[in-house]
């Protein structure tokens, strides 16, 4: 199936990128709005910024066509297209949302119906009657979607402001501002001042995930030696790793390499992959984190000069349970979790935050795993310059597949 994105939103590309992955299509096929419409199975159109057209026949598409629109634009969509769109999609679109309407899609495309006589014909005006009270429907949902996120940014951050005025009355209490203490007394605030701590990172992150559709924010990228974010990562779960005897060891080579990163995002991201691989290695087991120098294809050609960038591969690998081969992908999806001991997604909330920070360092973050373990990498370009100073057609991320120089 041949699928085009007429879209200026890289964000929006690699999502369907790797939604189309999924159900193993290639594609999509960039293009510019306005540019010369492409012959295509599925054209997905997006109309969330930038005038709508004024006639429904300046979308020369199908009516099968993905339409992905604005909240505020949405009744504008609706009135252009009243019955010609089977697809309309709020921004920000959700993977699993997408999922779904590209998978009808496929099956739409595989799976062709025509009128033979005229029960077939009722029939299938019943059925298109149904399917766009479905759709109409799916509309309500992701606008309450989008209500139940707003609410939850909002209570966040009013929840935030009395965290740190806990943490601050503690650090006074630590440091005997308002009369001496025992050790024990003392021993027992800096407890709660680091469960406090917790939780308030806990919370700044859901903030983060829960705004960060709506918001374009970028990283505070300064050129640093990652090994810096390294070391203050695993100073914060020493205590963990130490409780349960796990042997933690780490090798970078270079080890003083210097990266344009946001030491703050990065450390993020090695606390929560650290804290998981702890919280699943048995005690008496082993973490390993590797850092290399490696050439990245971000393309889906083969690899060549121009489409192969300079990056820094990070591996974390546990001697903990695995990951079953399917959920190797959903892990790193927000809110989600799937059922058993062999649970790593902690509700959607830790991988799906590095995965965030990650993709704003203009990376990726994959996870492999077998009997022996689990493997979870990222990588960042060495040269982020040259990665934001690429055009939106050419820098849309291939396989996670690096190669080690």
């Amino acid at each position: 199936m041949k699928t085009i994105l007429v879209s200026e939103d890289r964000e929006l590309y690699e999502l369907c990128r790797a939604v189309l992955r999924h159900l193993s299509i290639e594609g999509p096929i960039l293009e510019a709005p306005g540019a010369r419409r492409t012959n295509a199975d599925l054209t997905i159109w997006d109309l969330s910024s930038g005038p709508l057209p004024e006639e429904p026949h300046d979308l020369a598409g199908g009516s099968g066509d993905l339409f992905v629109v604005s909240r505020k634009s949405l009744s504008d969509v609706q009135k252009l297209l009243p019955m010609g769109a089977l697809g309309l999609l709020l921004k920000p679109v959700t993977r699993p949302i997408l999922q779904a309407f590209l998978a009808s899609a496929l099956n739409r495309w595989l799976n062709p119906t025509g009128q033979k006589n005229g029960d077939a014909t009722t029939v299938r005006a019943d059925r298109d009657q149904l399917l766009q009270a479905l759709l109409e429907a799916n509309i309500r949902l992701q606008e309450c979607d989008q209500d139940r996120t707003n609410f939850l940014a909002r209570a966040l951050h009013d929840f935030r402001t009395p965290l740190t005025a806990l943490q601050g009355y503690c650090d006074m209490l630590i440091r005997q501002s308002v009369g001496p203490l025992a050790p024990d007394q003392i021993d027992l605030l800096q407890r709660m001042q680091h469960s406090i701590g917790r939780l308030s990172k806990m919370s700044r992150a859901m903030f983060e995930l829960s705004v960060h559709h709506n918001t374009e924010r970028k990283p505070n990228l300064i050129r640093t030696n990652i090994d810096n974010c390294i070391q203050n990562a695993l100073h914060q779960i020493v205590p963990l790793a130490q409780d349960k005897g796990i042997d933690v060891t780490v090798d970078l080579d270079p080890p003083d390499i210097r990266l344009h990163l946001d030491p703050a995002g990065i450390e993020q991201v090695l606390v929560n992959l650290l804290e998981n691989a702890c919280k699943f290695t048995p005690r008496g087991g082993s973490i390993e984190v590797k850092g290399r120098l490696t050439n990245w294809n971000r393309h889906n050609n083969e690899l060549s000069e121009h489409g192969v960038i300079q990056v820094y591969k990070v591996e974390l690998r546990d001697t903990g349970m695995g990951i079953l081969a399917e959920h190797l992908d959903s892990v790193f999806e927000e809110f989600t979790s799937y059922a058993g001991a062999r649970d790593r997604s902690g509700g959607g909330l830790g991988l799906a935050i590095c995965k965030m920070l990650i993709n704003a360092h203009n990376g990726a973050i994959w996870a492999e795993s077998d009997r022996q373990g689990t493997t979870i990498s990222f990588v960042l370009p060495l040269q982020q310059e040259v990665i934001l100073g690429q055009s939106l057609a050419g820098a849309a991320p291939a396989s996670m597949t690096a190669t080690t120089s």
